[in-house]
């Protein structure tokens, strides 16, 4: 597959300075910590951060509930100095009440918007983690940006 969301970003003015955004095609497990960077480059930080997220792909395995999505910043590459959880999102396929079970095989793609900010400092570093349950499975893109 490649990468698949067509959407533009939920404004463009809210993209900050150089290149405060990047996309990640493909996913299937938590991504790798990105830098945001400006022009020429340069390590950039930022305040408010987003995420357009489309869960392609969904397959139910021997897990008891659906994919959770956090999107999570920090001051380094490892994700451990003055790390900050932004935003959870958890799809409910099937409604709040089906449990996971009643919804055999693969599932409809699920798109959805992530947003927060860091109200202590600016953060460099972002990613999506992602937690499956169990056996169950899932391909995702994601679109993150700052300002």
């Amino acid at each position: 597959m490649a990468y698949a969301i067509t959407a533009p970003l939920h404004g463009d003015f809210i993209i900050g300075p150089g290149n405060m955004y990047y996309t990640l095609a493909d996913q299937t497990g938590t991504t790798t910590a990105q830098q945001f960077t400006t022009w020429g480059g340069r390590a950039r930080a930022a305040n408010w951060i987003g995420a357009m997220l489309y869960l392609k792909t969904f397959v139910v395995g021997l897990g008891t509930v659906y994919p959770i999505f956090t999107l999570e910043a920090a001051d380094n590459l490892a994700m451990t100095t003055n790390p900050r959880v932004l935003a959870v999102f958890q799809p409910f396929l099937g409604g709040l009440l089906a449990p996971i079970a009643a919804i055999p095989g693969t599932n409809p793609p699920v798109s959805t918007f992530l947003e927060g900010f860091c109200a202590d400092a600016a953060k460099q570093y972002t990613r999506i983690a992602v937690t499956f349950s169990g056996t169950s499975s899932g391909t995702f893109d994601v679109a993150i940006f700052g300002v």
